[in-house]
């Protein structure tokens, strides 16, 4: 079963580490790049997050095992 919340929403229930990244992060422009930069910093810690066209992050969630298998292939 999906989480069906935002996490974005429920900032405050997260881990602290996750919350540090998105304190560093969600004070920056908007661009695809910072974007980019908040999912890497994110799935260090076991988080992940979609960004839409307009370059704004939304659907803040942990990892799936799916998603850190993937990971680990890809750093092979």
């Amino acid at each position: 079963m999906e989480n069906t919340i935002d996490l974005f929403d429920d900032i405050e229930s997260l881990p602290q580490e996750v919350q540090e990244v998105l304190s560093k992060h969600l004070i920056d422009d908007e661009t695809y790049e910072n974007c980019s930069i908040l999912v890497a910093e994110l799935n260090q810690v076991g988080y992940t997050c979609d960004y839409g066209l307009d370059a704004s992050p939304y659907d803040l969630r942990p990892l799936t095992n799916e998603e850190k298998e993937e990971m680990s292939l890809l750093t092979i």
